[in-house]
């Protein structure tokens, strides 16, 4: 298994999906190394441009962090949320655990065939419906190009951690916080984010970190109960990352426009506006996504009629508005 992993690790190094951000990057590792010191040596950051709210955890220290996470956290508080989530994984050795219960019930043989085709699968960790928007729609080149960031990030499907190990997961993440300059409240109001935009895109919902980690009432309970156990304190909370982020933003805001549904982009995109990206920018990204839903195939004739209604409308709320709206949204509009 470790062959496999140092072998995944260096595949993802060299993928056209691997993010080259140095200081970006560094910024993560340095948080990563503010939650647990001693794990600072072992644990190695990895960004993956990639739509969806997800992180993966390798047990050779590898973690993986899709930029489309980047792009929803609030704040650095709740993008340490998900890295300590993370840690707590690789310290208790939950993959591990995982692969040996594996061979216990199935041969040696078998558990690193399956590891293997995991790599090369299009299902992922955290990102589960993947497979079945490539099945369902008629995804452009940028969106397959998406698709191989999912398969670098596949290859622990097979490991995936239980309801216990990620509520584990879940109470070291919030302990470690409350002993750094990070705001144990904001792990709760990121899981609320995110179930939010899961809803919002109802069946259609996907590239959800909910996919593999399940967040019922009762997690968000027991979130609840740790983040004011561990109480607000005083701290100097930074805001790096998510300043960091600012010269990625439209482009990771185009990835998520080729991926989700209509509905779910919209929930993305119009929080965007309070990291300071122009209201027409977000309406010309709105009225694409619909633009674009479409012309899938399988729509009915009402459902297609809705979405080009929809698009004239973001267009033209884009185009009044002034704000961030590109030329090209105008001949964009004259094709509805």
């Amino acid at each position: 298994m470790w062959m496999i992993v140092d072998r995944h690790e260096q595949s993802v190094r060299n993928s056209p999906r691997y993010l080259k951000d140095a200081a970006l990057q560094a910024e993560i590792q340095r948080m990563a190394c503010t939650l647990r010191s001693d794990l600072c040596d072992t644990v190695r950051v990895h960004l993956v441009r990639a739509p969806g709210f997800n992180a993966s955890m390798a047990p050779n220290g590898a973690m993986y962090v899709q930029t489309g996470l980047l792009l929803r956290i609030e704040n650095d508080s709740q993008l340490a949320a998900v890295v300590g989530h993370e840690l707590s994984h690789f310290d208790r050795r939950h993959s591990i655990q995982n692969y040996r219960k594996h061979r216990r019930m199935s041969s040696g043989f078998a558990v690193v065939t399956a590891l293997v085709g995991a790599a090369s699968a299009v299902a992922t960790a955290g990102a589960t419906n993947y497979a079945s928007y490539s099945r369902t729609l008629e995804l452009s080149n940028t969106a397959h190009a998406m698709l191989d960031a999912a398969r670098i990030l596949s290859v622990f499907q097979l490991l995936a951690f239980s309801r216990g190990q990620e509520s584990e997961a879940d109470v070291d993440g919030i302990e470690w916080m409350a002993d750094s300059p990070y705001s144990p409240q904001e792990a709760l109001a990121l899981w609320r984010n995110v179930a939010a935009e899961s809803a919002a895109g109802g069946k259609e919902a996907g590239f959800s970190l909910l996919a593999t980690h399940p967040a019922p009432k009762a997690r968000f309970a027991q979130l609840s109960q740790l983040a004011e156990a561990a109480g607000a304190g005083i701290r100097d909370e930074p805001v790096t990352v998510t300043q960091m982020v600012g010269e990625h933003r439209l482009d990771w805001l185009n990835d998520e426009m080729q991926a989700l549904s209509p509905e779910q982009f919209a929930h993305v995109a119009d929080r965007q506006e309070w990291f300071g990206v122009p209201l027409g920018t977000i309406n010309y990204y709105q009225g694409k996504a619909w633009q674009r839903h479409a012309k899938q195939s399988g729509l009915s004739q009402k459902r297609v009629a809705r979405a080009y209604a929809e698009a004239i409308e973001a267009y033209q709320a884009g185009q009044a508005l002034g704000q961030g709206f590109p030329a090209e949204g105008l001949s964009d509009l004259a094709r509805c």
